[in-house]
């Protein structure tokens, strides 16, 4: 048999895959297709590489369909997509049409361009590219591009053609968000059994994880640590630490909506428009609230509400609750500290205290009983004191038991225990003390001052 030198060989054709060529493994000659081994070494026979100018490399059990794409060390990983890779660990799978996905490390890691719940029919599919789970164990991403779990585990990232999304430390925590106009940039770090999403819960109470167009943009919020908090519909906002925090965004349609925040605390509600704060605290709410609500610490503080609710009228904006508890604010009012105090009139203040109500309904003096909007019950103010109420604008209540000051009689005050007012402009108490040597002994002759003359008391004309 005559040799010939490989350098005189003519160059062949482009491979079609089907050529077969010789190897010796173990000693023994075998034929094998090009195919099996164009894009690279080959290492174990139960893996199987389709894909053009595809390899896998020390790696055991793993299959490669895509193109230009390679499996490097690690069990039973698997990529159908062009142009990706899966580097070592177990069970990664990369199930793409689309191109430039990877997943390092970790063990049952997803990135997938099929539904999780629901059908085909039902949701938005877009095949995911460009994005990158790294190390972790049973994460999922799905659909959308430029997304990224980071050293998290039991995290999905969803939605309809999600973008920018990330999850970072985290673990049983998920984002799912319309993106298929822009990219989202919402993040999750460091956060479990926790939830950043616009497409709500299913009935049993876990967030969904699929996605339908008529859905809300939901775009750069953040969850930071924490457990079991909850954001959604909520853009720029975010919910840093605690646990069971929640934020929600009825209108799925409204323009101007988010900037809302959440620091801490256990178990606090927030559903306001924009510009809305709860710092720590427990079981504080801002509730059907419009913009720059605060509520600062305490226990089952309440800024909004129901709209029917007799008391309140007008939007929920402009209110601060500072500590306290069982506090309530409604429209542009200041509530700080006490118990169980409402401030719901028109830019009022009640100063700890406990049962202090400033309302828009209530009885006049004929007994009559008269809603009076929240714009003629304002500016009133009840410092400390218990049961105190005010239905009128610019009136005053200091300390004292059961005092009211009635609907109509705007501008009075009241000092004392168990008065209800008997006119406005006007000042009223139980008793009244003079110091007697510093009233004026002459008619001082300034309209409405008391001066004394001898052991008689007058009024200057």
């Amino acid at each position: 048999m005559a040799y010939v030198k490989i350098t005189d060989l003519n160059f062949s054709q482009t491979l079609t895959g089907d050529e077969v060529i010789p190897v010796v493994q173990n000693g023994t000659s075998f034929q094998v297709s090009v195919s099996s081994i164009k894009g690279g070494l080959l290492i174990d026979p139960r893996s199987t590489v389709q894909g053009y100018c595809s390899t896998i490399v020390a790696a055991t059990s793993s299959r490669v369909d895509g193109n230009r794409s390679a499996i490097i060390g690690g069990y039973q990983n698997f990529t159908t997509g062009d142009n990706s890779t899966v580097i070592a660990g177990s069970g990664n799978d990369i199930n793409s049409n689309y191109s430039g996905n990877l997943i390092v490390g970790g063990f049952d890691n997803e990135i997938t361009g099929k539904p999780l719940t629901g059908s085909e029919f039902s949701y938005f599919r877009c095949e995911p590219e460009h994005n990158n789970i790294l190390g972790g164990y049973n994460n999922i991403i799905k659909d959308g591009k430029y997304n990224g779990i980071f050293n998290s585990r039991n995290t999905i990232i969803g939605g309809e053609a999600p973008a920018g999304q990330s999850i970072i430390s985290s673990n049983s925590s998920n984002v799912c968000s319309n993106g298929h106009t822009a990219g989202n940039n919402n993040m999750i770090i460091g956060s479990t059994f926790s939830n950043l999403t616009s497409a709500g819960f299913l009935p049993n109470g876990s967030a969904q994880t699929t996605h339908t167009s008529s859905d809300k943009l939901l775009k750069n919020s953040i969850l930071l640590g924490g457990c079991k908090n909850n954001l959604i519909n909520s853009s720029y906002s975010a919910i840093i630490g605690g646990l069971c925090n929640c934020m929600i965004q009825t209108d799925k349609k409204g323009v101007n909506t988010g900037g809302n925040f959440i620091l801490g605390g256990f178990s606090n509600s927030l559903s306001g428009r924009c510009s809305n704060l709860i710092l720590g605290g427990i079981r504080n709410c801002v509730l059907s609230a419009q913009d720059t609500n605060a509520i600062i610490t305490g226990l089952e503080n309440e800024v909004g509400g129901s709209s029917s609710d007799i008391y309140k009228f007008g939007p929920a904006v402009e209110n601060v609750i500072l500590g306290g508890r069982y506090n309530k604010a409604h429209i542009a009012s200041t509530i700080i500290g006490g118990n169980t105090n409402y401030s719901l009139g028109y830019r009022s203040t009640v100063i700890g205290g406990f049962k202090n109500c400033i309302r828009v309904c209530g009885f006049d003096q004929a007994g009559t009983y008269k809603h009076i909007g929240f714009n003629t019950s304002n500016s009133s103010t009840v410092v400390g004191g218990l049961s105190n109420t005010i239905t009128t604008s610019a009136a005053f209540i200091a300390g004292g038991l059961g005092n009211t000051i009635l609907v109509g009689h705007d501008h009075s005050a009241i000092i004392g225990t168990g008065i209800t007012s008997v006119s406005g402009c006007m000042l009223h108490a139980n008793t009244l003390f003079l110091s007697a040597a510093a009233l004026p002994t002459s008619d001082p002759g300034v309209a409405g001052v008391v001066w004394r003359d001898g052991t008689d008391l007058k009024i200057s004309i």
